[in-house]
């Protein structure tokens, strides 16, 4: 690709990028804030560390799965 047309594509790639970080944090802000006032606190907490967890665990399954079996074995 030659220069030209590929320094803009990279710099309009990079605002499009920055702009869709920024909204996504901004609107994942408001959701917290809302369920902050809905829910007791303590219980938003429970419900994002069940989250990271199952997320975590999702993520590696296949880790943890080679694990499990060395051990049952």
């Amino acid at each position: 690709m030659k220069f030209w047309p590929f320094q803009i594509a990279n710099v309009t790639s990079a605002l499009v990028w920055a702009a869709s970080l920024l909204a996504l944090g901004a609107v994942g802000w408001d959701a917290i804030k809302t369920a902050w006032q809905w829910l007791p606190g303590w219980l938003l907490v429970l419900i994002g560390l069940g989250g990271a967890a199952l997320l975590l665990g999702f993520l590696f399954r296949d880790r943890l799965r080679t694990v499990w079996e060395r051990r049952s074995a």
